[in-house]
């Protein structure tokens, strides 16, 4: 799940703080220690959050030392090559095709035999 979680982990510890809130006022009013209540709400969710962004962390962790270490999709893009340039021939082709495909497609429109097809498709 990692950072997808970050919101209902907030959500948690918000609603955690509120359970705090209600259970420990009665006993903090009563020694006056009314005025530590939102310093112990505060603590207990930057706890949570903090647990969260550290398992988010470790997460991110994996995946940069798998890239590191060459496993992966990612990792074969980055540390590869040859791949990376066949990649990117295959992207100058395509491009090549479609611009002489288009081409292709305007000197079709202006043949004796395709010229009237062409006229009545754009009407």
């Amino acid at each position: 799940m990692g950072y997808k979680s970050f919101g209902l982990v907030v959500l948690i510890a918000f609603i955690m703080g509120l359970v705090i809130t209600i259970q420990s006022r009665p006993t903090l009013v009563e020694f006056g220690a009314e005025d530590w209540l939102p310093k112990m709400v505060s603590i207990s969710s930057l706890q949570q959050a903090t647990k969260k962004i550290n398992t988010s962390m470790e997460e991110i962790n994996q995946v940069t030392n798998q890239i590191k270490s060459g496993n992966g999709t990612i990792a074969k893009l980055v540390h590869n090559t040859i791949l990376v340039k066949k990649l990117n021939s295959i992207i100058v082709n395509t491009d090549n095709a479609s611009k002489y495909l288009a081409e292709n497609m305007e000197a079709l429109q202006h043949t004796f035999l395709l010229k009237k097809q062409f006229k009545k498709k754009s009407k």
